[in-house]
């Protein structure tokens, strides 16, 4: 369903047409009784994001997530199938279990953490994807401590595309009266006769903590620190963070010194002690630990395998 948006002295919205695919409450009622016999799939945080911000139209044009021609058109050019420029893939992840049991054209009833239907889709294509491929591509790098790198890795191995209905929005728990849909803040330009707007997106400040985080690490981080530099609470930004990177604070920081770690450990010969110390590490059971978590191998290990190369 597309929205007459009502603003002739605005610019068209991406694509030319504002979608909306929230049902109404009498179509809800209805699609909310056929789902019984539905398949379920539950989402994460991330994908419920995805299914609202379709849903309000803030990835309009599209009406639901990709299937395989926009998805490599994205991926390989950065453009949907139909040539509009488009730079990250929407795509809802399955793993191969779950998406094993699913057919192309059934619906799907889409589940919230709770277990609760938040939304209906019909399945029009499940497909097999390279996942560093889209990670060199989209973001120009394989390093798992890259936060969009991270999702892609650790999500489903099979993709799922097609349209998609919302049933249910999510409830705002703060800042409700400034979150407005896409059709409210064009029609609130429009009233005020606003011919130039400058958007503020509001994952910088998780960026300036991602940059933060990359520069210093060698020195102790402190989650309550890093909030107040970006003008978030303690509580706030750690829920922020982790919906947006897919990680807690913590295991972010520790992967990024790992990773450099990592480095240290190829490219030198220096203790591994030293090596830990210098990566922000306070002992070195700890850095062990987290090093292990992360590469299945202890430091000595590590640097012993590439010293020597792989073995035939």
């Amino acid at each position: 369903m597309a929205v007459d948006t009502g603003a002739p002295n605005l610019i068209a919205p991406h694509g030319g047409v504002l979608v909306n695919r929230i049902a109404s409450a009498a179509d809800g009622a209805t699609l909310r009784a056929r789902t019984a016999s539905m398949a379920r799939l539950r989402l994460n945080d991330r994908q419920l994001s995805d299914l609202e911000m379709i849903a309000i139209g803030g990835f309009s044009p599209l009406t639901g997530f990709m299937t395989e021609g926009d998805y490599l058109g994205v991926v390989r050019d950065m453009h949907l199938a139909g040539g509009l420029p488009w730079s990250i893939p929407v795509t809802l992840a399955a793993g191969t279990g779950g998406a094993a049991g699913l057919k192309e054209g059934q619906e799907i009833a889409l589940c919230n953490g709770q277990d609760e239907i938040v939304g209906l889709m019909t399945l029009q294509q499940k497909f097999g994807y390279d996942k560093l491929t889209e990670a060199r591509n989209v973001y120009r790098t394989e390093e798992e401590a890259h936060p969009g790198v991270a999702v892609v890795l650790q999500q489903g191995e099979v993709l799922l595309g097609g349209p998609v209905t919302a049933l249910e929005r999510r409830k705002a728990k703060t800042f409700a009266q400034y979150r407005l849909d896409p059709v409210e803040t064009r029609a609130a330009f429009a009233a005020r006769g606003w011919a130039r707007i400058v958007g503020f997106q509001t994952r910088n400040p998780v960026h300036r903590a991602h940059e933060y985080i990359h520069t210093h690490f060698h020195d102790p981080i402190y989650i309550a620190e890093i909030a107040r530099r970006v003008g978030f609470c303690t509580d706030h930004f750690g829920r922020v963070f982790r919906s947006s990177t897919g990680v807690t604070f913590t295991s972010y920081v520790a992967r990024v010194r790992v990773e450099k770690a990592k480095e240290l450990l190829t490219t030198t010969q220096r203790r591994v002690s030293d090596v830990a110390f210098a990566c922000g590490f306070e002992s070195i059971p700890h850095f062990n630990r987290a090093f292990k978590r992360q590469t299945n191998q202890t430091p000595q290990a590590y640097r012993a395998a590439r010293a020597h190369g792989p073995r035939h």
